[in-house]
């Protein structure tokens, strides 16, 4: 940053310096202090100009240190809730999303989602959704975490 600004008033003042010496190097019936003057003038006033033309961006970069974004997402549509698959326990499989989401909270920031027709924050197991949309939730994503610090999506 502070190479770049150097770097940039010297280039603007010597615009200016030459910029005053093509208009007052040559000219022989003006007086010599008269040029002096006239050109020091002309070299503060197009170097203040080219510089604030050319050189007025500042940039700022800040970062701010901030936990991996996890996405829990569950399919609550009718489909998943009717089809029960031989061997699988529907408590143990709650108990075991939400310890998930225990334990990768302490160090992401998870975010939960239950996702049928519409896309509705935490999760929710009921079963009640007309239809499984994914492009819903991916829409839903997509607003909410674009262009952050994304770890994972679970589905």
């Amino acid at each position: 940053m502070i190479i770049f600004f150097t770097f940039s008033f010297f280039a603007c003042l010597t615009l200016g310096i030459l910029y005053a010496w093509l208009l007052y190097g040559k000219l022989i019936n003006l007086p010599i202090q008269l040029r002096i003057a006239l050109s020091s003038l002309r070299v503060v006033a197009v170097t203040l100009i080219a510089y604030l033309l050319f050189a007025p961006l500042f940039k700022k970069i800040s970062y701010t240190k901030e936990k991996p974004i996890i996405i829990i997402a569950h399919d609550n549509s009718l489909s998943v809730g009717q089809i029960k698959p031989s061997g699988f326990d529907e408590k143990a499989y709650q108990k075991d999303m939400n310890d998930l989401v225990t334990k990768l909270s302490s160090k992401y920031d998870v975010k939960t989602y239950s996702f049928s027709d519409s896309v509705k924050a935490g999760l929710d197991f009921s079963g009640n959704g007309k239809l499984s949309n994914g492009a819903v939730l991916i829409d839903q994503l997509n607003n909410e975490v674009l262009n952050r610090n994304l770890g994972a999506v679970i589905i």
